[in-house]
């Protein structure tokens, strides 16, 4: 628990960091008649790092993830990012 006076622990800053990696196995879509459809890989890859700054009631986060193809035509990785700014009230 921390003993500081509120107003204290209410300005500190304070971060995180995340690094994490998956393998996602791929579930069938419908099959209907005369639907267009691509062969999926069997097993799709994430790599996802990121981090979060934290000052009082205010918090920065980001994420970036990279995922190998999920369909045998796809022509390169899906890589993508996210910011967030929040406020806490």
């Amino acid at each position: 628990m921390d003993r500081r006076p509120a107003d204290a622990r209410h300005h500190r800053l304070s971060h995180h960091c995340l690094a994490r990696s998956a393998a996602l196995f791929a579930l069938a879509g419908l099959a209907l008649p005369g639907i267009a459809h691509v062969e999926r890989e069997p097993i799709v890859g994430d790599l996802q790092a990121g981090f979060t700054l934290s000052a009082g009631d205010w918090r920065l986060a980001y994420t970036y993830v990279t995922r190998t193809e999920e369909f045998e035509t796809q022509r390169a990785k899906q890589d993508f990012g996210a910011l967030a700014v929040s406020w806490r009230f």
